[in-house]
């Protein structure tokens, strides 16, 4: 799973020309009533009217000081178009809380994430597209933070040991085999 930062407060300008102002308040309300049970929003390349083919899909939305960010499971393909450099921006789509088809009728919805690549998106400021690796490279620094930080998903260093008890617990804490 990876965490992107999709969107975040302020005024922007669609690609339709139409302004619109969204408030963290806002932002905090679209992920408490994001449900992937209800409608998982796709990730998708660009913006299709069709909000497909998708790409992957968004797990969980999560507000923090005006940021909107997701937690993602991308398919192996969209990782390799990132990787290689052909989608470097993201967009958000949301319903408004009225609009027909929205899956939490009241709230702004997600509607889904697009994946840019030459087009600049509507809202600039936001972190550089990214998936991490899912390797883990035993070499160089505190083993515990570093289980700590991949799994609270965020970006961490590489593990090394200093002894063998240090890294069983890192290895606990990560969930991985134990020995030989």
């Amino acid at each position: 799973m990876a965490r992107l930062h999709i969107f975040r407060q302020g005024c922007h300008v669609a690609m339709s020309g139409e302004a619109a102002c969204f408030s963290a308040s806002d932002l905090a309300e679209c992920a408490r009533a994001y449900d992937p049970h209800r409608y998982p929003a796709p990730l998708v390349l660009g913006h299709p009217d069709s909000n497909g083919p998708a790409y992957g899909h968004v797990v969980k939305l999560d507000a923090t000081e005006g940021d909107l960010f997701a937690e993602v499971e991308p398919s192996p393909a969209l990782r390799d178009l990132v990787q290689a450099g052909r989608f470097k921006f993201l967009s958000a789509s949301f319903w408004r809380p009225h609009s027909p088809g929205n899956p939490a009728p009241g709230s702004l919805s997600l509607r889904h994430v697009g994946f840019l690549g030459a087009h600049p998106p509507a809202v600039n400021g936001l972190a550089p597209v990214a998936f991490a690796e899912s390797l883990i490279d035993f070499s160089g620094c505190d083993p515990i933070e570093t289980a700590a930080r991949i799994m609270a998903g965020l970006d961490a260093p590489a593990l090394s040991f200093a002894d063998d008890e240090t890294e069983t617990a890192a290895r606990r804490m990560l969930g991985q085999r134990i020995g030989g």
